[in-house]
């Protein structure tokens, strides 16, 4: 079994230990919805993010809404997009209360009279051209120069496969104007055309920040198990991505005072757990802790294993929030008794068991194909029934 131990060497793990003492409790804050690029791939506007929400004006509603999340118990502001230094009073809002992380394309320079030592991440897709293609703009030459020599400045070095064979041109112009690197691959959310990666480019790439990291250990902030991840999509033997993330967010801790607590769920899929027994039990310790439940459903999962929750739900006074999961119509009448969405809430159906049934006639003409991007079928069954490993 993997540990961090034994992913980290002596220096590092001591580090963590002093850190995880810290009890960090971060939040994520969209600080503007502007900004002064429009990156192809950039999640917050190719998700509409921006328009999630109109821009609140008044800072003094900032003030307040962050002397409130300050009372709730974040003790890290981690400041986010649009572009976060077009608003710098905003900005000084939060690191005036709480310590404060700013991601940035660093085309603004932060003033160090007002931020002595606020962390700042810049944002780099790539060299010279991929910039331009990606961006609009060389950054790296405007950035470099308004930050050469910062100690609290590191460069978020996103790698697109057309510089596999070229990271180390950028790696060393980093370390010459004084700063530091993290790695992170190009997901072209927006599908620009020779950005996205093959298995194959993976392969070379993760080969190649291992070789850097080898290289440039005081400049490259990383590991070689990091680049595992990423490039493979799996961590500790499972899936890793948005379809697999469960997590419990409250130990068993008996610290006296307790330690403040922003999120009190508990979220996992009923089929990966061991079915509705085991999820009982989970959700009966829940109860007595005061955890609520949220299981995981959506996604891949299908019309039995979201009645399988929804039952687990009815039985428990720990139910928090269910995910939810639409069904085309074709399952509905593959499937009578799959439960519907009506405003909000999940309604099942009165038959017995789980309430549902199988027109398997009707399945016969419809068999299962793998989801695009999958060798296997799912995250929960393969295409043969059996369970896949959780």
């Amino acid at each position: 079994m993997k540990t961090v131990s034994s992913l980290l060497d002596a220096e590092w793990y001591a580090r963590y230990k002093r850190i995880s003492k810290l009890y960090i409790r971060s939040s994520i804050y969209d600080v503007t919805n502007r900004c002064n690029l429009r990156c192809k791939g950039c999640f917050f506007f190719s998700s509409d993010e921006d328009k999630a929400a109109p821009e609140e004006m008044d800072i003094r509603k900032w003030e307040a809404f962050i002397d409130q999340e300050k009372a709730r118990g974040v003790n890290l502001a981690i400041l986010i997009g649009g572009e976060p230094t077009l608003c710098l009073d905003r900005v000084e809002a939060f690191y005036t209360r709480l310590p404060t992380f700013c991601a940035s394309n660093g085309l603004i320079k932060v003033p160090r009279d007002r931020f002595p030592d606020m962390m700042i991440g810049i944002s780099l897709w790539g060299d010279e051209q991929d910039e331009k293609v990606l961006r609009g703009k060389d950054t790296f030459s405007v950035s470099s120069r308004n930050y050469q020599g910062d100690p609290h400045v590191y460069y978020l070095y996103t790698i697109t496969p057309r510089q596999i064979g070229q990271t180390e041109t950028i790696i060393r112009k980093i370390r010459e104007v004084g700063l530091k690197v993290h790695m992170q691959l190009l997901s072209n959310d927006e599908g620009v055309n020779g950005f996205s990666w093959t298995p194959e480019q993976l392969a070379a790439i993760r080969a190649e920040m291992d070789a850097m990291l080898d290289a440039y250990p005081d400049t490259v902030i990383s590991s070689k198990y990091y680049h595992e991840i990423i490039t493979t999509g799996t961590m500790l033997g499972r899936r890793f991505g948005w379809d697999e993330c469960p997590s419990v967010t409250r130990p068993l801790d008996r610290r006296t005072p307790p330690p403040k607590r922003l999120i009190d769920f508990i979220r996992c899929r009923v089929s990966s757990v061991g079915g509705i027994t085991a999820a009982r039990k989970i959700a009966t310790l829940c109860e007595a802790f005061g955890v609520r439940t949220a299981w995981q459903e959506g996604g891949d999962n299908d019309p039995i294993n979201q009645l399988a929750s929804y039952h687990v739900d009815l039985s428990s006074s720990a139910f928090g929030i269910q995910e939810d999961n639409r069904f085309p119509p074709l399952v509905h009448e593959m499937m009578p008794g799959t439960a519907q969405i009506k405003k909000g809430y999940l309604y099942g159906s009165d038959g017995p068991g789980l309430g549902i049934d199988i027109n398997e006639e009707m399945a016969a003409k419809h068999p299962l194909k793998p989801p695009p991007g999958t060798e296997d079928g799912t995250t929960v069954r393969g295409l043969d029934g059996s369970l896949v490993r959780p």
